[in-house]
């Protein structure tokens, strides 16, 4: 099992446990600190301003232990 996880891996986890969003609702609760299961970076564009593509760093260790606290068994 890998140690990282991507944004469609906790969407598909979430939804097991009952609980659905879209991908970009959920980087939008992680960029902001709001689910804080990973971390994100933009990349700076040549003319200097952030890029619109965010590239985020889950671990899968640091999303389990939030989603067993935080989510309810049994689902929301």
């Amino acid at each position: 099992m890998k140690n990282r996880m991507t944004l469609d891996d906790v969407l598909s986890d979430m939804r097991s446990r009952g609980m659905s969003m879209t991908k970009g609702i959920l980087g939008d609760l992680i960029e902001n600190g709001q689910i804080p299961i990973g971390s994100v970076h933009r990349n700076t564009k040549a003319n200097g301003k952030p890029s619109t593509r965010r590239v985020f760093l889950i671990f899968r260790t640091d999303y389990l232990r939030w989603a067993d606290e935080k989510i309810p068994k049994g689902g929301i």
